[in-house]
């Protein structure tokens, strides 16, 4: 299960590059507002859940300030996909039955194979 986490989260950071890459290289895309707030949704809803795994609280306020620039959301995606590469790499088999709680997760909690 580990390494499909692993291989998932490698996945998920090509294709994240990819997309950024291809915004960049339009320059109406690599303005646009309201896709830029889009895109930084998508990395903050990625940011909850590995703080959740990692046992960290997560900061709403911090978290929710939508950069200025697209830059900035694509440096937020890469320092997240490295967060995630060095949690996946110290998780053990038996990390993986733990139960995410959370106010934000409808009900209260998430468990393993729910």
């Amino acid at each position: 299960m580990r390494a499909m986490l692993l291989d998932l989260i490698k996945h998920k950071g090509y294709t994240d590059a990819s997309l950024l890459r291809a915004i960049r290289q339009n320059d109406r895309a690599a303005q646009d507002d309201d896709l830029r707030r889009l895109l930084y949704h998508v990395i903050l809803a990625n940011r909850f859940w590995l703080m959740q795994n990692l046992g960290r609280p997560f900061a709403v306020e911090e978290e929710s300030r939508v950069p200025e620039s697209l830059e900035a959301v694509a440096t937020r995606y890469r320092e997240t996909y490295f967060e995630e590469l060095e949690w996946i790499s110290q998780l053990a088999e038996s990390d993986l039955g733990k139960k995410l709680e959370s106010p934000f997760i409808p009900g209260g909690a998430l468990s393993p194979r729910a």
